[in-house]
């Protein structure tokens, strides 16, 4: 598939999702969770990708005492999920920070947080430190900004924390 095109798809999904969550926070005053995956690269869900959303949901279904909305897809992007809940939206974002530190493939999701108004948690916000690069110990967003990482590199990376995921 042509860059161009793979890229615009990818845009196009990333929009559809935005909406999605919007319409979503103006039907429910509760902590909204988006979960999705955070691999970076053309392949957004390579082999084991699926199974580790399919463990990341049930983790953190297992931190909901109760979820109020679901909803859940699969687009260009790979699978996503989300999930209405009443727990308070700073505590849900730290255990989602603990979550995605809980296994060395953990850091290819990417959970999300909104409070009941819609606003988006952040890491800084609650203190906390900033993700970190998949290769080097530096925030992940300074190597992308800098693509301090070739695209084989990161490959490689992913391939070895999805290892545990693959069948």
């Amino acid at each position: 598939m042509p860059y161009e095109k793979l890229r615009l798809e990818l845009l196009q999904a990333r929009q559809q999702r935005e909406e999605r969550r919007l319409q979503t926070c103006q039907h429910i005053d509760r902590t909204l969770i988006q979960l999705s995956l955070n691999i970076p690269g053309p392949d957004k869900v390579p082999p084991g990708a699926e199974r580790l959303f399919g463990w990341g949901l049930r983790q953190v279904l297992e931190l909901l005492p109760l979820v109020e909305s679901c909803s859940h897809g699969h687009d260009k992007l790979g699978p996503w999920a989300l999930l209405g809940t009443g727990q308070n939206a700073s505590q849900m974002k730290r255990q989602a920070v603990a979550l995605e530190k809980a296994t060395a493939a953990g850091r290819l999701l990417d959970i999300d947080v909104y409070d009941h108004r819609g606003r988006q948690l952040g890491r800084r916000e609650l203190g906390l430190p900033a993700r970190s690069c998949l290769i080097c110990d530096c925030p992940a967003v300074d190597c992308m900004r800098e693509q301090r990482h070739s695209e084989k590199q990161l490959k490689v990376k992913i391939d070895e924390l999805l290892s545990t995921f693959r069948s």
